[in-house]
């Protein structure tokens, strides 16, 4: 990490049934929550849940928190970045983008993804 920016896990805002890992990244503006995230393609759609519970804790005792989620959610568009088609977990994973005001960065890619903040 660059000097001058102070880095730590906040393992108590993790979720236990998900795979999540939650770093805070402090600046003088913001301090940034880091969330990496893993749901397989089997899994359900608790994530989000999970999700919007850690990021309200964290609103709740930082007020200058902003989010950056970096993962892999397994959620398929037509539209999105050359999927062949559409599954049943996308509305969940749009559903949450919307509740979380999250806007995507990452317009086309080469296999790697999309990044929402």
């Amino acid at each position: 990490m660059r000097d001058g920016f102070t880095v730590s896990r906040q393992r108590d805002v993790e979720c236990g049934c998900c795979e999540m890992m939650v770093l805070r990244v402090c600046g003088s503006h913001h301090n940034f929550y880091l969330f990496a995230l893993y749901r397989s393609p089997s899994g359900d759609n608790r994530l989000y849940d999970c999700l919007l519970r850690s990021m309200s804790t964290v609103q709740e005792r930082d007020m200058k928190s902003a989010f950056v989620f970096v993962s892999d959610r397994n959620a398929h568009h037509a539209e999105w970045l050359g999927s062949a088609t559409t599954d049943a977990a996308v509305y969940a994973a749009l559903d949450f983008a919307s509740v979380a005001s999250c806007q995507q960065f990452v317009g086309e890619t080469k296999g790697t993804g999309a990044c929402w903040r």
